[in-house]
């Protein structure tokens, strides 16, 4: 099916992981990666980290920015967040 006229955007997040083996894919001995029957044109590749998502929601478009954290534990104070990917929908 060609869906270039009307594409899909996805955004996965996936569950609260703790890095390590807290990561299902790490547990069951994969890496995260697209699956190989689909065609894509990835913005982010799929990449197991700690963090979240932001979306700002307009009737226009919605801009999306990926947060992800340090790995391993950061004292509060020392705390600081990285932008891994930011793009925008329609």
């Amino acid at each position: 099916m060609n869906l270039e006229a009307n594409p899909i955007y996805t955004v996965l997040s996936g569950p609260v992981g703790i890095g390590g083996l807290g990561w299902l894919s790490k547990a069951r001995g994969l890496e995260a990666a697209t699956p190989a029957a689909l065609s894509v044109k990835e913005i982010m590749h799929p990449a197991e980290l700690n963090g979240f998502t932001v979306l700002d929601i307009t009737p226009g478009s919605i801009k999306v920015n990926l947060v992800s954290c340090p790995k391993g534990y950061v004292a509060p104070e020392y705390l600081t967040l990285t932008s891994a990917s930011q793009f925008e929908i329609g």
